[in-house]
């Protein structure tokens, strides 16, 4: 066999990226064996000058660590290789199974990986070329550099069990052609996951799991070099690099997964990445029925909410809460045939069932970037912010604007549209409940007028249980004095100037306006369940008067939603495309038969 000339070649040095190895890294590589090892490593590396050596190629960018011995653990989930633990002074594990591989059989792999990786350089180069990669093609590409590993690993180490060489050529194939680690994460399990953290070199790799919340997995790069080696293979199709020139990268991915990686100087820990993964099918409504987030009855009003069309709504939270997902799994319940305009920042995550309405997405960029052009004198006519991008949404004669997240002046234009009858759904970071929603607003950075900030109809204030698990934890009504919507007590209260203490944190007043947050479901803790305060809601009131139901026939339509995502969610119906097909079928349906059209949904019928 011939000898490769790795470094010489162009698909090689693509695969080996930067081979630069860091001498200063904590510990040996095979230190961290078992999962939970990496507490013990640690955290902020100093380094400094740049890395000079050279490192091989052929090294594998990754283990699998094994489940740690002599602690106690618990089998949670299961599916495919993967199964979910929750192990003692751990915590819970996402655990991928793989055959039990010693060291001298991870340096087998790299002996295996180097003339496999010249094998596919000399004669595969066309057909597995990094560029050509999308998310269609991946299991054929692995797949044959699998079976030209497999090819070398017999001709090398013909003494090994088949098993052992299976698993090997599937890691070099994985480390090769594929993104490593990352590759098990986000190309194999993207649908469970929704995102995929890298906190250190070697420490083991974490994931947010749909249902389990945040995990530790029995993944680990090997080193920082590894980490900038795998990074690199996925940013370059974008046209990006993260090297020391520039240690802070931020990218969409082809799937529209999100992508932020930090290297030394900026990240001190040597190595930092966040993906936030975009699954296939896309949050809907019943998925978070399922996950226990929501209810039934909260879905089917906040439904009827949308439907009403003229109701601002605010999906407020801490970070890493999902009102994104949130925001994006109401977007189902828009009326056919509305003209909506979405505007996001620098990336696109939210999601329509468009097939019935008119939706124009619109992308700004940082405020920070177009300041940075405009300082260097760099054309910023293609340079527009979410304010920018809201003020041309304005003049598209929307009807209804959807904006990703408000943070800053851009809120006064949001809420300047409102006040001309142009309706919107939004998110902002909020940790506080209550009225600290409007303290928020009011104050800068958003700074929105007194007379504007009354058109916010509806709070959906999200976070997580003592468990972790996300939970709408308040859904609020904002009543208004200048609205006439505040209740006479509410009202008498004020007036006395000796609020009780039951009231605190609910009522808001700034001059002659004040405002009174009307909850109407909230999640307790203690008891672990949502609650349905049984309060009258404006909201509903108004639904009524627009349609002309009496609040007898508000409450019927409002119990039909309930038993159709309540069987969404029972029969397993909860992908995009079923759950918008059926709440399009059902506001399609006349009013006098829509009893008939739940009743037979329920038996497996269609609608007739």
């Amino acid at each position: 066999m011939r000898e490769p000339k790795i470094l010489l070649n162009h698909l090689s040095e693509y695969l080996a990226g930067d081979q630069t190895a860091d001498q200063n890294s904590p510990g040996n590589v095979e230190d961290v064996r078992y999962v939970g090892d990496g507490k013990s490593v640690p955290t902020v590396i100093y380094k400094e000058t740049a890395l000079s050596s050279m490192g091989s190629p052929s090294s594998i960018s990754f283990r699998a660590l094994e489940l740690p011995p002599n602690k106690q653990s618990k089998e949670l989930d299961k599916y495919g290789r993967v199964s979910i633990y929750n192990i003692e002074d751990v915590g819970r594990t996402y655990y991928i199974l793989f055959p039990k591989m010693i060291p001298e059989d991870w340096q087998a792999a790299e002996v295996v990986k180097h003339y496999t990786t010249a094998r596919i350089a000399e004669k595969y180069v066309e057909q597995l070329h990094p560029e050509k990669f999308d998310i269609e093609t991946r299991s054929a590409v692995l797949s044959k550099a699998k079976e030209i590993a497999l090819e070398m690993c017999n001709l090398i180490y013909p003494q090994l069990p088949a098993q052992k060489k299976n698993i090997i050529s599937e890691v070099i194939a994985t480390d090769t052609v594929g993104f490593g680690p990352i590759e098990y994460l986000w190309i194999n399990d993207r649908d469970n996951l929704e995102e995929i953290e890298v906190d250190h070199p070697i420490r083991e790799i974490y994931v947010y799991h749909r249902k389990h919340g945040r995990c530790v997995t029995n993944l680990r790069f090997a080193n920082e070099r590894s980490f900038r080696r795998i990074m690199n293979a996925i940013l370059r199709p974008l046209g990006k690099q993260l090297d020391p020139m520039h240690p802070v990268v931020d990218a969409q991915l082809p799937d529209g997964s999100r992508l932020h990686a930090q290297i030394y100087p900026a990240s001190l820990t040597g190595a930092t990445a966040n993906i936030r993964l975009l699954g296939t099918d896309p949050w809907t409504f019943a998925k978070m029925i399922k996950f226990g987030t929501a209810t039934p009855e909260i879905g089917a009003f906040l439904w009827m909410i949308v439907e009403l069309q003229n109701a601002q709504i605010v999906v407020t939270g801490a970070p890493a809460t999902g009102k994104t997902s949130m925001l994006s799994s109401l977007l189902v319940f828009i009326p056919r045939g509305e003209r909506v305009v979405s505007i996001e920042e620098e990336i696109n995550e939210l999601r329509f069932y468009d097939k019935f309405i008119n939706w124009i997405p619109l992308i700004g960029v940082y405020k920070e970037k177009k300041e940075e052009a405009l300082k260097r004198g760099i054309e910023v006519s293609m340079l527009r912010t979410v304010l920018d991008q809201i003020t041309n949404a304005l003049r598209m004669r929307p009807d209804r604007l959807v904006v990703g997240e408000t943070r800053g002046e851009e809120a006064v234009e949001l809420f300047s549209g409102a006040n001309w009858g142009i309706p919107f759904m939004t998110t902002l970071h909020s940790q506080e409940m209550g009225t600290a929603v409007i303290k928020r607003i009011s104050n800068p950075p958003m700074s929105v007028p007194t007379n504007m900030i009354t058109m916010l109809d509806l709070v959906l204030t999200l976070g997580t249980d003592v468990d972790k698990k996300r939970r709408i934890m308040q859904c609020s009504e904002i009543l208004w004095r200048s609205r006439g919507q505040l209740p006479d007590k509410i009202e008498s209260a004020l007036k006395s100037k000796n609020l009780p203490s039951s009231l605190y944190g609910k009522v808001w007043q700034e001059g002659e306006e004040a405002a009174y947050l009307n909850t109407l479901y909230e999640f307790n803790d203690r008891s672990k369940s949502f609650v349905d305060n049984d309060a009258d809601s404006v909201l509903m009131q108004r639904f009524g008067d627009r349609f002309g139901l009496s609040e007898k026939q508000v409450y019927e339509e409002l119990d039909r939603r309930t038993e159709i995502l309540s069987y969404l969610v029972q029969n397993d119906k909860t992908s995009f495309e079923e759950m918008g097909k059926i709440i399009y079928d059902y506001s399609n349906t006349p009013a006098d038969q829509r009893d008939a059209f739940v009743a037979s949904l329920k038996k497996g019928g269609k609608k007739k």
